[in-house]
């Protein structure tokens, strides 16, 4: 009288009901047997959706500092995902879902969260989320944008190590400085660079050659 049904598959189901209804008219003198069969149809009564999809997001805290700057990443995403992949735009990553970072260059720095799970996946990609700042006693500035291939490249401004690539936004002081490139088993890449106050320059991306 009340089945129980599950539906396997994602859709939109019919449902239809057939009913026997048997009516007795009983009277003094007689009987009368009234039998009829009745039918409900009910079309795309039932939907059976599958899990409910993946969005990726994140919060971080704190999102500014000065270095060495610990950084507590939180997973907000929703559809819950079983797996995750962070980068953190200085050229390491982490499967953790609630990583702490430690960034230890100065710059401002994407970070990007990969998630998957039974509902699918996503993605999201937060642009110069983490600034990191020098002191106040800083001065005129400028930013440096500094790629390689392969990444993962420790990054030396002034003979100071700032961070690794891909490196969006290194923040230097105004003038002319010396960069080194560097990454164990591959030669060593140096240049220099001039940048103006507020300045934004971009180093083409650096080739670097097996020793």
């Amino acid at each position: 009288m009340n089945p129980v049904y599950t539906y396997a598959k994602t859709g939109m189901y019919d449902v239809k009901l057939l009913l026997h209804v048997v009516i007795y008219n009983i009277y003094d003198t007689k009987t009368d047997v009234v039998d009829f069969w009745g039918v409900a149809d009910y079309d795309g009564y039932i939907t059976a959706t599958g899990p409910s999809s993946i969005s990726a997001n994140f919060t971080a805290t704190p999102v500014s500092g000065t270095p060495p700057l610990e950084v507590t990443f939180s997973d907000i995403s929703d559809g819950s995902p079983s797996s995750w992949h962070w980068t953190f735009g200085d050229g390491t990553d982490s499967s953790e879902q609630n990583p702490v970072h430690i960034y230890q260059g100065i710059g401002r720095y994407t970070v990007s969260l990969e998630v998957k799970g039974p509902a699918g996946g996503g993605a999201v990609r937060k642009t110069a989320f983490i600034n990191v700042n020098s002191e106040p006693s800083l001065g005129p500035s400028g930013m440096v944008r500094v790629y390689s291939e392969p990444s993962g490249a420790d990054i030396y401004v002034d003979g100071v190590k700032q961070g690794q690539t891909p490196a969006d936004s290194l923040i230097v002081r105004t003038g002319l400085h010396t960069l080194l490139v560097r990454l164990d088993g591959y030669q060593d890449w140096t240049g220099t660079v001039q940048v103006g106050q507020g300045e934004l320059k971009f180093i083409p991306t650096i080739k670097l050659h097996k020793k």
